[in-house]
């Protein structure tokens, strides 16, 4: 029989057991949707930010998914560079 984690060992696994949600790259891939856009965007399915862009929280920051989709799969944005949607859309 399988046993549960109660809710403070749960508390404590989310709060210091990286595996325990992921790495931050499978954590981000798990929230996009990249089947279903007919504009060819890539979708954010995960939390949004009172402007509506999508966010997800890493090294105990939060950040615009966008801006961390740039940093994935590109590299480090150079300082004054603008990451920007070619579509306008906040959920791209």
């Amino acid at each position: 029989m399988e046993r549960l984690i109660c809710g403070y060992n749960w508390c404590m696994a989310r709060k210091y057991d990286k595996s325990f949600w992921g790495t931050p790259e499978e954590r981000f891939w798990s929230k996009v949707d990249r089947k279903k856009s007919p504009v060819l965007c890539w979708l954010w399915k995960g939390t949004t930010m009172g402007s509506g862009y999508g966010s997800i929280k890493s090294d105990q920051r939060q950040h615009s998914a966008h801006r961390f989709s740039y940093q994935l799969n590109v590299g480090n944005i150079p300082r004054g560079m603008y990451v920007c949607h070619s579509c306008d859309n906040k959920l791209c």
